[in-house]
C-alpha cells in the first residue's frame, strides 16, 4: 500500500487509465513505470604517463503491474541499473571519447531486467480468467482461445462485476462485488486469431453480457 501511494504521489499513470488501456489492448495485466532518477558521473585518475577516464550511468525505475480486470496493483517495485564505460590513454595516445550515449539505454535495461522475475512470479499467482466479448442465446464468446491453452470441454463459472470495493484506509481498489451468472462449457473455437472460443451454458441463473468475467469452475 505504501509503495502504491508513493507511485501516486510521483504522478504516474493512475490505475483507472491503465485498466482502460489494458482492456482496449486485450491484456490481462499492464506494466506502467517511470524513471525516477537518472545521472551520469565521470571518474578518473591522472598519472605521469597514463590517464583513465570512466563514465558511470545510474538509473532508478519504479514500476507497477496492474490487473486489467480488477484494477488492483499486483506488484509495486523499484530497481536500479548501473553501467560503466572506461577509456584509457598512454603518453597522450589511446581512446579519447566524449559522452557515451549508449550508457543511458544500457543502464535502463539493467534496471528493468531486475523486475522480470518478480513480474513473472506475480502473474503466475494470478488466477486465470477470461472476459466475455459477446453473448447470444445460451452461448458466450470469450477473449481467450487456443493461444491461452483453452480446450473443448473446459468448465467455467461466470460472474458479473458490479461496484468496486476500496480499502477504507488507502482508497485502493481491492476487488469488485460479483454476482454468479452460471456455469459454461467450452464447445469450440471461433476466428483464426487463437484468441476466441465459444462456451455453452450448463446452468444459467442470469443472462451474461459483454464485459462479464469467467474463471475455471471449482
Amino acid at each position: 500500500v505504501m509503495a502504491e501511494q508513493k507511485f501516486q504521489q510521483q504522478g504516474m499513470i493512475d490505475s483507472a487509465t491503465a485498466v482502460k488501456l489494458g482492456q482496449i489492448l486485450g491484456l490481462e495485466a499492464i506494466v506502467v513505470g517511470a524513471v525516477t532518477e537518472f545521472g551520469v558521473k565521470k571518474e578518473g585518475s591522472d598519472y605521469l604517463i597514463t590517464q583513465t577516464k570512466q563514465q558511470v550511468a545510474e538509473v532508478n525505475v519504479d514500476i507497477r503491474v496492474i490487473d486489467v480486470q480488477s484494477g488492483q496493483v499486483i506488484l509495486a517495485d523499484s530497481g536500479k541499473g548501473v553501467t560503466k564505460s572506461k577509456k584509457a590513454s598512454f603518453l597522450g595516445m589511446g581512446t579519447k571519447g566524449g559522452y557515451d550515449e549508449t550508457l543511458e539505454g544500457e543502464a535502463l535495461r539493467a534496471a528493468i531486467v531486475k523486475f522480470v522475475d518478480n513480474i513473472s512470479n506475480q502473474l503466475n499467482k494470478k488466477p486465470w480468467s477470461a472476459t466475455i466479448a459477446d453473448a447470444s442465446g445460451d452461448e458466450i464468446y470469450l477473449n481467450a482461445g487456443s493461444n491461452s491453452n483453452i480446450k473443448e470441454g473446459l468448465k467455467l463459472s461466470c460472474y458479473s462485476q458490479g461496484k468496486e470495493i476500496r480499502d477504507p484506509k488507502s482508497n485502493l481498489i481491492i476487488g469488485y462485488r460479483e454476482e454468479y451468472l452460471g456455469d459454461f462449457e467450452v464447445v469450440r473455437y471461433c476466428g483464426d486469431s487463437g484468441d476466441c472460443s465459444v462456451a455453452r451454458s450448463i446452468s444459467l441463473k442470469q443472462t451474461p453480457r459483454a464485459g462479464d468475467i469467467c474463471r475455471l469452475a471449482k
